[in-house]
């Protein structure tokens, strides 16, 4: 490795550092306060952000609800309580469990790749999939599928996976690149069945095809999920070659 780039690896080290511990004092100032509404503009400066960023770390937090922006100049702070139930207005908002959701259904309609869409987006794969573990070089690709922007897309679900895990709902593994949803925050599956039927009731086993028979609906998706990713690594190998 050159200098140059040992230099570059150290400075974008030195400001994931820089970015994490901002956001670990926005955090604890407001857990820890009693005012429990805020100025925006206020409190990225009392607390020393890049005004960008501060903004990323709000709508992050906004979309999973541990604070709720009142308007373009104040928010509420609301912490963890919160979160659990907004993650799980979600499940209900995208219909997770139903089983005639698809995995494309899950992606914004208009192909937006906001800071806020990502998070909810991002969140909702592991509760679709069924997994608490996503490798996250793997959700870029799904979540770039419309846009084709996955490096853009990538480079947003790390900084989201930073917030999250300050805020204690997500957490990194020992494998790389790998995000694990913390356990309280991973909704169980109750899914909706398509139809009410008895699957062994005998006259609709010999009457229908195999491949309609009862299925696991997770590893249905998931085997769904992993084609694409491996669709698209295939595309990815022709252009190299």
């Amino acid at each position: 490795m050159s200098s140059r780039s040992s230099y570059d690896r150290y400075r974008g080290e030195r400001r994931q550092d820089s970015f994490t511990a901002s956001t670990h004092k926005l955090i604890h100032y407001c857990s820890s306060d009693k005012n429990g509404v805020y100025s925006l503009n206020k409190l990225c400066t009392k607390l020393g952000f890049h005004q960008r960023r501060f903004y990323d770390v709000i709508n992050v937090l906004n979309t999973v609800g541990f604070c709720t922006k009142r308007d373009s100049t104040k928010l509420q702070w609301n912490g963890h309580s919160n979160v659990k139930s907004t993650i799980s207005k979600m499940v209900d908002t995208y219909h997770i469990f139903d089983e005639s959701t698809s995995l494309e259904s899950i992606l914004p309609s208009d192909g937006t790749i906001s800071i806020s869409k990502v998070t909810e987006t991002f969140l909702m794969l592991f509760l679709f999939l069924g997994i608490q573990y996503i490798d996250i070089k793997e959700a870029s690709i799904f979540l770039s599928v419309q846009s084709g922007r996955q490096k853009t897309t990538l480079c947003k679900l790390y900084q989201i996976a930073q917030i999250l895990e300050v805020a204690g709902i997500v957490s990194r593994t020992n494998q790389t690149s790998e995000i694990k949803i913390n356990d309280q925050y991973f909704v169980k599956n109750s899914f909706t069945p398509k139809e009410v039927n008895d699957p062994l009731n005998l006259d609709q086993l010999l009457n229908r095809p195999v491949e309609n028979l009862p299925h696991d609906q997770f590893h249905i998706r998931r085997s769904i999920f992993k084609n694409l990713i491996q669709n698209d690594n295939s595309k990815e190998s022709e252009v190299t070659i």
